[in-house]
């Protein structure tokens, strides 16, 4: 408890007066998670994230001057689809911390407000020089890991080509090489970034890696963001949340289905049996399930493996939205998220690649949690700054 409350401060202060040094931070947590995940565990990193963005946004709402209304909304939106998980939770009412430290894998959430509440502090070169430095890092330690100096035990698993390793974080991998392709300010370095990263590809072991960059390069290709500016609005929404909730009521059949052409989900299906038991039962959510609570120990002892032992899974997004939220307001949830991802202007080249590469989380969800895990969270609040920073002043999210 004191070792979270002393982290939470910590990075909250650096949240408040320094919001690069916040976001290194974070970064770093990427990098160390393997080595220090055994002693304090992964949710207790996503809680000190979580809580410190949470109430820098509250520092922030009643510290600064004449506020729009995007974060406003935004904390809002954050905060509501939070405290609704929070209420379906087994036993919020008896004992509401075990709760809230069981909330520490969505907490990270608030960083998207947090973005829009400091925007206006960061630079476009600052913004360079943290994709520089972390796409560098893992660049550097990925090839020494994989000829046996594994400084920060990334985890080895298959790849295309024979042994491969596990990168930290692979959704902002792919962000930061997306924007490097895509800037025009990062000089002689830009070229090679490209030219290592490519090969690291193919020695790493994440799928959704392939698969987001993949997609990202088709919906680019056939300007696929040129559908927002020729359907209005309501009627991609209304549409998106039939989609999702469709998507979310059929999670076996669909998996079921896709197991058919794919190992990976043939693998998932089986391990994800009782998930789908479960969500049968509760069309609502199960919340935030604490390591306490009779839901944790029945499935504690019954399970076979680490894959089976919590009801969170981090290889399957949508069925963590649904365990969280249910198929109902999960459909919201990622509706409000598609919202906020097409209100951006998208007049600016990098934008338009970008909000491409947001388009395909939402088909790298099925194999990797984007939308509920710290990692993808804060791949999307950097991808919203770098909208911002390349946004016009009078058309911005939401309020336009």
């Amino acid at each position: 408890m004191a070792l979270l409350i002393i982290s939470s401060l910590i990075f909250t202060l650096a949240a408040i007066a320094r919001p690069l040094l916040y976001f290194s931070l974070i970064g770093l947590i990427f990098f160390i998670n393997q080595l220090i995940s055994g002693y304090v565990g992964s949710t207790f990193l996503s809680s000190v994230v979580g809580i410190s963005s949470f109430f820098a946004c509250i520092y922030f709402l009643f510290s600064k001057g004449k506020l729009d209304l995007n974060p406003i909304f935004i904390l809002f939106f954050s905060l509501s689809f939070y405290l609704y998980a929070i209420s379906q939770s087994e036993g919020f009412l008896i004992d509401i911390f075990s709760v809230i430290i069981a909330s520490g894998l969505f907490l990270p959430i608030f960083l998207i407000p947090y973005i829009f509440f400091v925007e206006e502090d960061i630079k476009k070169e600052q913004i360079d020089s943290y994709i520089k430095v972390f796409l560098g890092s893992v660049l550097l330690f990925g090839y020494l890991a994989l000829i046996g100096i594994n400084l920060f035990d990334f985890p080895l698993r298959p790849s295309v080509l024979g042994l491969g390793l596990q990168l930290p974080n692979p959704s902002l991998f792919i962000l930061c090489l997306l924007y490097v392709y895509a800037s025009n300010s990062l000089g002689r370095t830009r070229f090679w970034l490209l030219a290592l990263s490519f090969p690291l590809l193919f020695f790493q072991g994440h799928t959704s890696i392939t698969l987001a960059l993949f997609v990202t390069l088709i919906f680019f290709g056939i300007h696929f963001y040129n559908v927002i500016k020729i359907l209005p609005k309501t009627i991609i929404l209304i549409f998106s949340y039939l989609l999702f909730l469709l998507l979310l009521l059929n999670l076996e059949p669909l998996n079921s289905f896709l197991s058919q052409y794919a190992d990976n989900f043939s693998s998932r299906t089986l391990q994800n049996i009782f998930r789908y038991r479960y969500l049968e039962g509760n069309i609502f959510g199960y919340g935030f399930i604490s390591n306490d609570s009779g839901i944790s120990n029945l499935i504690k002892f019954y399970s076979l493996s680490r894959y089976d032992s919590t009801m969170y899974t981090i290889d399957d997004g949508y069925v963590n939205i649904a365990i969280i939220f249910g198929p109902y307001i999960g459909s919201l949830f990622l509706t409000v998220m598609l919202w906020i991802i097409i209100s951006f202007d998208f007049r600016a080249r990098i934008n338009k690649l970008l909000v491409c590469y947001l388009f395909s989380l939402f088909f790298v969800n099925f194999t990797l949690s984007v939308f509920t895990f710290l990692g993808g969270l804060f791949s999307i609040a950097l991808t919203f700054l770098i909208f911002l920073k390349n946004d016009t002043k009078d058309n911005r999210p939401l309020t336009n």
